[in-house]
C-alpha cells in the first residue's frame, strides 16, 4: 500500500481521532459496507454524501468530492486549499444561509442545534435565551426566535456598514 505524506492524510487522521474520541465507528473504519451505514441508505451515493457531510461538520472543512471507484466502491475526499476559506460573514449572506438552510431543502430536525452549529462555524457571537439567540459580528446583528417546538419562527437583522 502506498504511503502518503502527512499533508495529504492529516485531516483523515484528525477525523479518525475524533471518531475514536466520540465513538463514531464510521470515522475509524477504512471501509464500510453501505448496508452498515446508519439508516442503511438504498443509494450508495446518498450514503457516501451522508458520511462526507458528517465529516465536514466534524472537521470544519467544507469542500468535498465523492466518486465511483469501480466494483461497487465509492470514495470520498475532503479538499483543503486557501482559496476555499470563507470570507468574513456579511449580513446579506448570513441572512440568506439562515433562511435557505432552514427552509427545508435538507431536513433539519433541530433548528436550535443547526443555528448553534452555523454560528460557531462562522465565528458569530451568540447570546442564547430560552426562545431566541442574538447573533453578532462586526457590522451585523441578528435575532433568531424559536417557537415552542424549537423551530425557527422569526429572523431579524440589523446591518451596519463597517
Amino acid at each position: 500500500m502506498p504511503q502518503f505524506a502527512p499533508a495529504v492524510t492529516g485531516l483523515a487522521a484528525q477525523l479518525r481521532d475524533f471518531g475514536n474520541q466520540h465513538g463514531i465507528a464510521e470515522f475509524t473504519t477504512a471501509e464500510l459496507p453501505f448496508a452498515d451505514l446508519p439508516g442503511a441508505p438504498e443509494d450508495p451515493v446518498d450514503g457516501t454524501w451522508a458520511l462526507i457531510n458528517a465529516a465536514k461538520a466534524a472537521s470544519g472543512s467544507w469542500a468535498a468530492y465523492t466518486g465511483d471507484a469501480g466494483g461497487g466502491t465509492r470514495v470520498a475526499f475532503l479538499i483543503e486549499h486557501p482559496d476555499f476559506q470563507l470570507p468574513p460573514p456579511s449580513g446579506p449572506r448570513v441572512m440568506r444561509v439562515l433562511q435557505e438552510g432552514l427552509a427545508g431543502a435538507v431536513p433539519i430536525s433541530d433548528h436550535r442545534l443547526a443555528v448553534r452549529g452555523y454560528a460557531a462555524g462562522r465565528g458569530l457571537d451568540a447570546a442564547w435565551s430560552e426562545r431566541s439567540v442574538a447573533l453578532s459580528a462586526p457590522g451585523l446583528n441578528f435575532s433568531v426566535e424559536f417557537d415552542e417546538l424549537g423551530r425557527v419562527c422569526k429572523i431579524a437583522a440589523n446591518m451596519q456598514p463597517t
